[in-house]
This record gives structure tokens, sequence and C-alpha cells, in this order.
């Protein structure tokens, strides 16, 4: 009977290494590390990780509307978007029309008010 369990293809150790230094636990965001250490190579994986590291120490990095910093996660995907070539984009990154829509804000929620 042929074994049912499923294993996660292993990534190199370098995207393990910055996997983890970013925080990134997600099988998702561990995947996307992986091609873009394969894409870049691991020398210049890592000089945009320390790079990354100079802006978190620097303040961080606002998202584009200004309203709050960038995770350290998102200060290392940022820059690699800025870094790389528009094909090497097309490769690491999902187009925004076939990106998961964001899921809107949730309102807080409000109590009806007592009856009188």
């Amino acid at each position: 009977m042929a074994d049912k369990t499923t294993t996660r293809p292993q990534i190199s150790p370098v995207a393990q290494q910055i996997a983890t230094e970013l925080g990134e636990t997600m099988p998702g965001a561990a995947k996307q590390i992986a091609v873009i250490v394969r894409l870049l190579g691991e020398e210049r994986a890592l000089a945009i990780l320390a790079q990354a590291k100079d802006v978190e120490v620097q303040g961080g990095m606002l998202i584009p509307d200004g309203s709050r910093r960038h995770t350290f996660g998102g200060v290392f995907f940022r820059l690699v978007r800025e870094q790389a070539t528009p094909e090497q984009r097309a490769t690491m990154f999902l187009p925004k029309t076939k990106r998961k829509p964001k899921r809107p804000p949730t309102a807080p929620a409000v109590t009806p008010p007592a009856a009188a």
C-alpha cells in the first residue's frame, strides 16, 4: 500500500535562512523566497536581505499609501520587486489580476441601543 502522506518540496538552505530571518512561516512565502533565490542567485538574495535589514534599522519603509510601515518581509519583497528585471518579476510575482483580492477591513461591531 502506497504512503499517502504528502511532503512539501524542500527549499534550499539559503531560502530557508532568508525565510527564517524574515519571520515568514507560511509555505507560500517560503516557496516564493525559494523562487527568488533560484532566479537571482544566493549571493544577490542575501544582499537584498542585508538591504532590508538596513532599511529596518533606518526606520522601515512605508507602504505606498503611507498609512503604515511594511513588515520586514514586506520590505524584502519590495526590494526584490524593485531590483528584479521585468522578466524575473513576472516569474516571481503573480500579476495583480491573478492575486487573491484583499479582504476589506472589518467594521467594528455596533451594539443596537437598548429598547426603552
